[in-house]
């Protein structure tokens, strides 16, 4: 599903036109399956010990990993409406990534996946300072980011609406932005151009992709990274 410039000035502009289409245009063939089932392991593997306080699905879009929060924010309407009736058991309002409506202190853990990529220095440094303030001491701050070793030996060649996918970023420039957190744990997503590889040998690669994913994470496509609040 590609980017209509005329129309998509924002993230949240691009989402709401997609909306009732992405979940099977992402995630509905195998390589697509394999992001989604690698997010999620990475997702529960550090949410494992249940965090001291409610998590918040930061940009939740469909609602893909809702069921792991209690509270769900997005700005683009037509995701929330799909969201709230894939599951009910979450609370879900529209807000903006860089304004929660939440109180001081009242969260235990909150994750983010493909919102990074969308945003600019100055939001994520908001993002982040927004982390600091609802997240409890100790708590969680889940968020994959493009790697920055990967654009630079692969660049982005996209020529669709600027605040699309063009940023990138390593661990040690993510911890200089997020002031009061430290490094809990990092993790690679995608170091082969799975896409590319005939579907029936998908899954031995899948395998070694992870293999590499743990032994050169800095060359991944994607950086997993945990913070820890203060």
């Amino acid at each position: 599903m590609s980017v209509d410039r005329t129309t998509d000035h924002t993230p949240a502009d691009y989402y709401e036109r997609i909306a009732a289409a992405y979940r099977e245009d992402r995630f509905g063939n195998s390589y697509g399956r394999f992001i989604d089932a690698a997010e999620r392991r990475w997702l529960e593997a550090c949410l494992t010990r249940r965090p001291d306080g409610p998590v918040l699905d930061l940009a939740c879009g469909d609602g893909r990993f809702s069921d792991r929060a209690d509270l769900g924010i997005d700005l683009a309407a037509g995701m929330l409406r799909i969201a709230r009736d894939a599951q009910p058991g979450t609370t879900f309002a529209r807000a903006d990534a860089t304004a929660w409506p939440l109180a001081d202190g009242t969260l235990g853990a909150a994750f983010c996946f493909h919102l990074a990529m969308h945003l600019h220095d100055a939001q994520l440094r908001t993002l982040f300072a927004e982390a600091a303030r609802c997240l409890k001491p100790g708590g969680l701050l889940l968020i994959d980011v493009p790697g920055r070793l990967r654009r630079r030996l692969r660049p982005h060649r996209s020529d669709i609406a600027h605040w699309h996918g063009h940023s990138a970023h390593d661990v040690a420039e993510i911890l200089a932005m997020a002031q009061g957190f430290t490094l809990d744990c990092a993790d690679g997503l995608l170091m082969l151009p799975l896409h590319r590889v005939p579907t029936r040998w998908r899954p031995l690669c899948a395998s070694l992709d992870r293999l590499l994913c743990r032994l050169l994470r800095p060359l991944a496509s994607y950086q997993l990274i945990a913070l820890r609040r203060s």
